[in-house]
């Protein structure tokens, strides 16, 4: 016997496959609507303005002379009131 088994055949054997899984990405655009709604409030704010009523009076005494005759009530010699005039104006700063 020889060594080297020449006559032997070769034989093939062949496996199940094995499944490896390639990623390949590629984009796809989506739309995604974002609603935004504005609101425009109104409010009431007080804002002061001032207005000054002037008053203005004049003044001007009677002038007052002493009679000789005197009645009862006038004994002590009383200056009688003095006359007034009022004006009203309106005025804005």
């Amino acid at each position: 016997m020889s060594c080297c088994f020449e006559q032997c055949p070769t034989e093939t054997i062949v496996d199940p496959p094995i499944r490896v899984v390639r990623h390949v990405c590629h984009p796809q655009l989506i739309r995604v609507i974002h609603p935004i709604e504005i609101v425009t409030r109104h409010h009431c704010v007080p804002v002061f303005q001032h207005c000054r009523v002037v008053t203005e009076v004049d003044e001007t005494p009677e002038v007052v002379t002493r009679s000789t005759n005197k009645r009862a009530s006038d004994k002590k010699g009383r200056i009688s009131s003095t006359k007034s005039r009022k004006k009203k104006r309106f005025h804005r700063p």
